[in-house]
């Protein structure tokens, strides 16, 4: 049986040019729970369900994830900006330390968050995450850097051939025009949630 986890808290904060919204499960020591790319709060029900009765948990979108928005300005979002975001999540919730548990891209933010903020982070748990990409990876992110931010089929495109081969077919299927409609509402994929090709270039070399 499913166990069914109140939600403490929950809004929709204002972060620069970014709306952000965010929700509190559980109550005691602070964790808080940083996306990968192409994901939303949703990807951590799991986590909420082993450890929700234990901790207090935070989980919010980034710009281009879930129901986050972009006000104004470039739709492309830099790194330092991602930073800046957990920071204001955290200082707006009072989170004088908590454990940032993340997955994937998350844990670039989470790295970079801790060296910036010390004093905020108790300890780091970093999922699916590596500091040196395979020659796959390389490809795949040349592949996205130069490829227009429009062209969000092209996009989807390479990142089902780089990642998604064994996929369903009715998956692969829906992924196309799921990034055509993210354009429209602002919620776009890969390239355009951090992956600013200053930051990813020399990391790839």
């Amino acid at each position: 049986m499913v166990k069914s986890l109140s939600c403490q808290s929950k809004g929709m904060l204002s972060c620069g040019r970014f709306q952000i919204p965010y929700r509190i499960f559980g109550r005691g020591e602070d964790i808080v729970c940083l996306n990968g790319a192409q994901q939303s709060m949703a990807m951590w029900y799991s986590f909420l369900q082993r450890f929700g009765d234990s901790y207090r948990i935070t989980l919010f979108d980034f710009p281009h994830q879930g129901r986050a928005k972009v006000d104004h300005g470039s739709c492309c979002v830099t790194l330092d900006e991602q930073v800046e975001i957990m920071q204001t999540v955290v200082a707006h919730l009072g989170i004088k330390s908590a454990t940032i548990c993340s997955a994937s891209w998350g844990g670039v933010i989470a790295l970079l968050f801790a060296l910036r903020f010390p004093e905020l982070t108790r300890m780091l748990i970093l999922a699916s995450f590596g500091t040196k990409p395979n020659a796959r990876m390389k490809k795949t992110i040349i592949e996205g850097v130069n490829t227009k931010l429009q062209d969000r089929q092209k996009m989807a495109e390479v990142l089902i051939k780089s990642f998604g081969d064994s996929l369903p077919e009715m998956i692969k299927k829906q992924i196309v025009p799921s990034s055509r409609t993210c354009l429209k509402s602002g919620s776009g994929p890969l390239a355009s949630t951090g992956f600013p090709s200053s930051f990813m270039t020399p990391w790839i070399k």
